[in-house]
């Protein structure tokens, strides 16, 4: 037998596998893998703000600025993209926000001005914002009884991408 998920969601589930607390550990690792993808998108920008510092002439008062935008956008951000997805197919704004993050983020290395950089920087962060809600909201789908594993699982893959995102740069 099988369930929609609720809220309109498309993904279908097996019942039994919700109803019996095991974990579905290789959705759960998909999961992670997918926020290491995001997260080590996101790690770049530290390591190369003193880059930017130099190319654009920024000043440090700026350089913190840039700083402050994209921490502020995703802080205001994620609560509302918590909600939607809540509401509506999580899956696509999670896609969404990987494909803003994986395209946009890239560019900052051409932005010519202080301006352009907030704007790539601060779409970039959009983009992160949209997928951190809509996909860790999906880790108690798949974690059973487990929830709390599955969340560890989750937060694993980000935090190993802001591991190893720098060393890439």
């Amino acid at each position: 037998m099988t369930t929609s998920l609720p809220n309109g969601q498309d993904k279908i589930i097996s019942k039994t596998d919700t109803e019996s607390g095991n974990p579905q550990y290789k959705i759960i690792f998909i999961l992670a893998l997918v926020h290491f993808t995001g997260d080590f998108y996101s790690s770049f920008f530290t390591p190369l703000l003193p880059a930017f510092v130099d190319k654009l002439g920024l000043s440090l008062a700026q350089a913190g600025l840039i700083t402050g935008v994209v921490r502020f956008l995703s802080f205001i951000i994620q609560p509302v993209v918590g909600y939607f997805a809540d509401q509506y197919e999580s899956r696509k704004i999670m896609l969404t926000g990987l494909f803003l993050t994986f395209f946009i983020i890239p560019l900052s290395g051409i932005a010519p001005s202080w301006w352009m950089l907030i704007v790539i920087l601060g779409i970039g962060s959009v983009g992160s914002s949209m997928y951190h809600p809509s996909t860790s909201g999906m880790i108690p789908l798949y974690a059973g009884r487990k929830t709390g594993l599955g969340i560890s699982i989750f937060n694993t893959g980000g935090t190993f991408a802001f591991a190893l995102g720098p060393i890439f740069i």
